[in-house]
C-alpha cells in the first residue's frame, strides 16, 4: 500500500521504495525508542531484568506432611477444603476438590460450581451444625477435609463422635476422614 502512495505521489516508479523505506521507519521509530532502555536491560542482567518485569507473588504452599498425606490417600479421593486451599489440593495430589473457585469451573446445570461454594461456605460456616456437616458431607461423597485455623474447631464434635478421623495435622492444617456411615453414603 506504502509502494502505491508513494507512486501516485511522486510519478516515479523507482521512488517508491525509497518513500516506502522512509514511512515505514518512521512508523517503527516510536517503538524503538521506547523499547531500547528495556532492551539493554534485559540483555544486561537477564534475571535482574526479568524481576523488574515480574514482581515478587506471595507464595502460599501447603505444610510438607500435609503434602505428603494428601498424596497418600486414595486416587481421586474428593476432598473439601476453602477456597484458598482447594487451589493447592490438586497441585500437589491426584484428588479431586469438592467446591473450587466458581471462576475456574465449567458453569453447568450438573457441575453447578456457585451452589458447590454455597455448599461448601455452609460445611465450613461457624454456625453451622454437626448434623448439616455430615448432610453436607454425605450429599457430595467428601471423604476428607482439609481445615485451616479457626475452621479446626468447628469440626470438634464431629470428631469426638467418631464421625471423622484426624489423618494428618501438620499446624495451621488439619486432614480429617470421614468415618461416620452416615456422612460416606
Amino acid at each position: 500500500a506504502l509502494v502505491v502512495v508513494a507512486r501516485r505521489r511522486t510519478g516515479d516508479a523507482a521512488a517508491a521504495p525509497r518513500m516506502a523505506a522512509v514511512v515505514a521507519a518512521l512508523l517503527v521509530l516510536p517503538s524503538a525508542v521506547v523499547a531500547a532502555p528495556r532492551l539493554a536491560a534485559a540483555t544486561a542482567d537477564p534475571v535482574e531484568a526479568r524481576a523488574e518485569a515480574d514482581p515478587p507473588v506471595a507464595v502460599r504452599t501447603l505444610p510438607r506432611r500435609l503434602v505428603e498425606a494428601l498424596r497418600g490417600l486414595p486416587e481421586r479421593s474428593v476432598v473439601a477444603a476453602n477456597t484458598n486451599v482447594a487451589y493447592l489440593v490438586p497441585a500437589v495430589s491426584t484428588n479431586v476438590v469438592y467446591a473450587a473457585p466458581p471462576i475456574h469451573v465449567a458453569n453447568s446445570p450438573r457441575n453447578d460450581p456457585y451452589g458447590r461454594e454455597r455448599e461448601n461456605r455452609r460445611l465450613l460456616a461457624p454456625g453451622t451444625s454437626p448434623e448439616e456437616r455430615l448432610r453436607i458431607l454425605g450429599a457430595h461423597g467428601i471423604r476428607y477435609l482439609v481445615l485451616e485455623g479457626p475452621e479446626r474447631p468447628r469440626f470438634a464434635p464431629l470428631l469426638e463422635r467418631g464421625a471423622l478421623r484426624v489423618v494428618a495435622d501438620d499446624r495451621p492444617y488439619r486432614l480429617l476422614e470421614v468415618t461416620s456411615p452416615e456422612a460416606a453414603s
